[in-house]
């Protein structure tokens, strides 16, 4: 019999990591919509846009990071599994 596992980690950190980027997110198109409120453009906001932006990165590598992790030892209880 094939061994069933979740393709989502049970880990809570997990998801925090998701609700992070959502508000990291969020937190941009706030400072863009204020950045093109007005004409012209207020182009002081661009390095704050640049900083979420940046943040957004490291969540999203974050996010990654740890789905290859899960997947690698999924495949290795996989492999040890079938021995």
């Amino acid at each position: 019999m094939a061994a069933f596992f979740s393709l989502v980690p049970r880990d809570k950190q997990f998801f925090q990591e998701f609700v992070s980027l959502a508000e990291e997110v969020r937190s941009g198109t706030r400072v863009l919509k204020q950045m093109i409120a007005t004409d012209p453009p207020d182009m002081e906001k661009v390095e704050r846009i640049k900083e979420i932006e940046h943040a957004c990165d490291r969540c999203t590598r974050s996010i990654i990071d740890r789905l290859n992790r899960t997947s690698e030892l999924q495949r290795l209880l996989t492999l040890l599994g079938k021995r």
